[in-house]
């Protein structure tokens, strides 16, 4: 026979435990508030002098940064304008080398042209006055010469006749003067010979040295 089985409640009969004891909780204590500062905490007051101080410190400083800012931009718009005039200069040399070029020698060629048309009139002008200072030297420097031959053109025989004699005597030439005339000269032209040597002024030599110059000048 099967064994006795007690009934069983579900629901507990037995005295409950008893509760734990509750402990209330105690508020977070707020943030105290700070202690009141005293006058040796206190930061210090500006005075009206030392705020003016500060004033005048900050506008030097913003003086200083401005004035450097302006004169850096200044500098650099200088080196641009440089450089821009430079390369305008390069431009206009290397577009009027040409021009000039060509100008210079329209110049000479004008001046060549002038001076062949010209110098038979300006030589013939001045004829006197040169071919007196050529004897002149001549008798001085040769006044114990046996024999001085003077030559020019048929035109000026007159006038190297009385130029010879006149410098002879006044330089004190006792030697043989001989004036001839050669018509293969121009008028203005002399040559002075003597035993070593001679001097001469002519306009062919005069007119190709003057070429020479204004070609040496283009």
């Amino acid at each position: 026979m099967a064994g006795v089985r007690k009934f069983l409640f579900e629901t507990s009969f037995d005295p409950a435990p008893a509760p734990e004891a509750v402990h209330p909780v105690e508020p977070e204590a707020e943030d105290s508030e700070p202690a009141p500062l005293t006058p040796a905490d206190a930061p210090p007051l500006l005075t009206p002098e030392d705020i003016e101080i500060l004033k005048q410190e900050a506008w030097r400083e913003g003086y200083e940064a401005a004035m450097t800012e302006a004169m850096a931009s200044l500098e650099q718009k200088q080196a641009e304008a440089l450089q821009r005039i430079s390369e305008q200069l390069t431009f206009l040399e290397e577009s009027c080398q040409d021009g000039i070029g060509q100008f210079v020698q329209d110049a000479v060629r004008v001046s060549s042209r002038l001076v062949k048309a010209l110098s038979p009139q300006l030589l013939q002008m001045s004829k006197d006055k040169e071919i007196g200072a050529l004897l002149e030297q001549c008798f001085r420097h040769l006044r114990h010469e046996v024999q001085l031959v003077i030559r020019g053109a048929p035109a000026d025989e007159s006038l190297l006749q009385g130029l010879s004699r006149r410098m002879a005597q006044s330089e004190g030439f006792r030697g043989e003067l001989i004036i001839e005339t050669d018509p293969a000269l121009f008028p203005g032209d002399c040559v002075v010979s003597w035993q070593d040597g001679k001097a001469e002024r002519l306009r062919q030599t005069i007119e190709q040295r003057i070429e020479a110059l204004i070609a040496a000048a283009g």
